[in-house]
């Protein structure tokens, strides 16, 4: 009995150990993608910094154009940085708009040393849409990618500076979600669900954001053009979890055959950017 009772006491300990640590890593600070710059991609750019609507510093690119369409803000994925969504940029770019592209708190060159999946990356957002508000540039277009699409979808609920918005691979339901991912690397729905719940409810006491409760359908009804691009083997995110949100928004949906999470731009390039600069020219114009 005793041998018993150690043995739950060691494995309780370990369970504790390894959601304290997964609570810290999923809202840790991201390593940075490999170093990267507009200008190796043939783009005039200027390094730029703002200040979050909570204060942080932020660092960003602003890639100008002549004669502008409009100024679109690209809002990068968790995991990196801005750096590798360059080539997106470059799309936005070369379809005649402004381009603003940033690092959100806690990635790369910008300050802070959280990340809440979209949660308090709102303030990013909403900081970068006052810079440019600040210099004339208003309203804006929003390319949102993963967690970037959170926070714009986030943002666009607290400000009338936001025309119309493209999300690729937002998500629905941050514990939802993460539990997915948890099941794709092997561990059953029975274990991987609880697990997530208690990382994100001590994530989330660590940054004092409601992660647990981070579902994005709240902050559908509002009216503001958007269009939804979901792949249609996203192994994150179901469809049928979007699918309301696109019918609350006054928007599209682009569902891409034979792709996986974000992977629309990379398999389809011609018809993502056509899609992508026609709904801008469509809205923000």
């Amino acid at each position: 009995m005793k041998t018993f009772l150690r043995l739950c006491v060691v494995v309780g300990i370990l369970l504790v150990g390894l959601t304290l640590t997964a609570a810290y890593k999923l809202t840790a600070r991201r390593k940075p993608d490999p170093l990267d710059t507009p200008d190796r991609h043939s783009l005039p750019f200027k390094s730029v910094y703002f200040r979050s609507r909570d204060g942080l510093r932020l660092h960003g690119w602003w890639i100008p154009t002549t004669e502008p369409r409009g100024t679109i803000i690209q809002c990068h994925g968790q995991n990196g940085s801005m750096d590798a969504d360059i080539p997106t940029a470059a799309m936005l770019h070369e379809g005649g708009f402004n381009v603003l592209m940033f690092n959100f708190r806690g990635h790369g060159t910008s300050t802070g040393k959280n990340v809440t999946f979209g949660w308090q990356e709102r303030d990013d957002v909403l900081g970068a849409v006052d810079f440019l508000a600040e210099r004339g540039y208003a309203p804006v277009g929003i390319l949102g990618l993963s967690m970037g699409a959170v926070a714009a979808l986030h943002a666009a609920n607290h400000t009338d500076q936001i025309a119309c918005m493209v999300l690729d691979g937002l998500m629905a339901s941050l514990p939802k979600t993460l539990s997915a991912w948890l099941q794709r690397k092997g561990l059953p729905p029975f274990m991987a669900t609880p697990f997530i719940y208690a990382a994100l409810w001590l994530g989330g006491q660590r940054t004092h954001s409601p992660l647990l409760h981070l579902r994005t359908q709240r902050w559908a009804a509002i009216d503001i053009p958007t269009l939804f691009i979901h792949g249609a083997d996203d192994e994150l995110i179901e469809l049928a979890d979007i699918e309301p949100m696109v019918e609350q928004i006054r928007g599209a949906l682009w569902v891409v055959g034979g792709c996986r999470h974000r992977e629309a731009f990379e398999r389809c390039p011609d018809d993502y950017a056509q899609r992508v600069i026609d709904w801008f020219l469509q809205f923000l114009v």
